[in-house]
């Protein structure tokens, strides 16, 4: 992986090579501008523009199902001001879709009419996409990819890679469609990382578990977090290792295996308990405390939720901690003690609020309903449901 001053000056070579087969070319000219990082794919049309003025440039996106009529239209529209000098086309990785959830086959049929494409832009015209969807272009469309008059690849230092990791939303906030627009760049990061750099690799294969279990996809998620766990144990990673194993705990205690979510849960405890590894620590707890609720062990599960509940306040972390009290609650209520719950309700459903855990902040409520239903404070219950 190169370092990042190296891959800025790379790219800038790489944007002026482009400017350079703009001017020079005389009619329609193919290039590709490949790159894994969304950012420097964004950042092209601007750099194009100050090379060659803001109107020389049109940028056109196409979208998922597109077909040939459409990709004509979209590219002849942009190119017909005179003062136009290139089209980029941005959402090839749209249309060109491998695993099938945006399938078309748009760029197949081009691929019989280049000279339709010719006609329609008698100028230099650039598809920006990533590394998969070139490799998908080249498989089904070979001849419109022999075409091209220029190749340009834009790369990226680890620390520009480590900080798209880190930008990618995988948390339960995040909408389906987020989810599965991060699936598909962690899945070509994981590749592109794979042997090049393991930590990072290492960090996208956890990643890519998580947003494929919020996803449901379990199977893939359970691969991606076998591979995690495999490659942190040959190198002595256990912080990794422990948040793989988390990883596949959760899944199992989704699928009901409990038995193979308490091991892994376990398993995970003993190396964060040994790394002083607080969060994960309490993350596990969390999860063999809903186990034991599963299990209908009340004594272990509160036992679980109050070390959870200690690391949570001592490091300051409101969502483990919201967490927590509402197993809490949870609990006591089970048991009767409607005082200690509503107390715990009180507190998750403060926090909650105060984050902005609509999903908490629900659950709280609903605790709080229960309880004045079975105190016959039909009022209050109301109000906790209505909210």
């Amino acid at each position: 992986m190169s370092s990042p001053s190296v891959a800025a000056a790379d790219n800038e070579l790489e944007w002026r090579a482009i400017a350079t087969m703009t001017r020079l070319a005389d009619g329609f000219t193919l290039g590709f501008v490949v790159s894994d990082l969304p950012v420097l794919l964004d950042e092209t049309p601007a750099r194009l523009a100050a090379a060659l003025g803001e109107a020389a440039v049109a940028t056109v996106t196409l979208r998922a199902g597109a077909d040939d009529a459409d990709l004509l239209a979209l590219i002849g529209e942009a190119a017909k001001p005179e003062g136009v000098r290139v089209v980029l086309v941005r959402g090839a990785d749209a249309v060109l879709d491998p695993h099938g959830e945006r399938s078309s086959a748009a760029f197949a049929r081009l691929n019989f009419n280049r000279s339709s494409l010719a006609v329609a832009c008698p100028k230099p015209l650039v598809l920006l996409l990533s590394t998969w969807a070139m490799r998908e272009l080249v498989r089904s469309a070979p001849d419109l990819w022999s075409w091209r008059s220029g190749l340009y690849r834009l790369g990226a230092s680890a620390e520009e890679v480590g900080d798209l990791l880190a930008s990618l939303p995988v948390d339960a906030a995040a909408d389906v469609r987020s989810r599965r627009e991060t699936r598909r760049v962690l899945r070509h990061l994981a590749g592109e990382l794979e042997g090049a750099d393991e930590r990072l690799e290492l960090e996208a294969l956890l990643r890519l578990g998580r947003v494929e279990s919020l996803l449901g996809d379990y199977d893939a998620a359970t691969e991606h977090y076998d591979r995690a766990l495999q490659i942190a144990t040959g190198l002595g990673n256990r912080t990794t290792e422990a948040n793989s194993l988390l990883g596949l705990a959760d899944i199992a205690r989704m699928l009901g295996d409990l038995d193979a979510a308490t091991e892994h849960y376990d398993r995970a405890l003993q190396i964060a308990t040994g790394l002083g590894d607080r969060t994960t620590e309490a993350n596990s707890l969390l999860g063999l405390a809903d186990i034991a609720l599963m299990r209908g062990d009340l004594d272990a599960a509160t036992e679980h939720l109050d070390r959870a509940l200690q690391i949570a306040k001592g490091l300051g972390q409101r969502t483990n901690e919201a967490n927590s009290l509402l197993g809490l609650a949870n609990i006591a209520r089970m048991r009767g003690d409607y005082d200690t719950a509503t107390e715990h309700y009180d507190r998750a459903l403060q926090i909650a609020t105060g984050l902005g855990q609509r999903t908490n902040e629900a659950n709280s409520l609903l605790g709080l309903a229960e309880i004045a239903r079975m105190r016959g404070d039909h009022d209050a219950a109301t109000e906790h449901y209505d909210r």
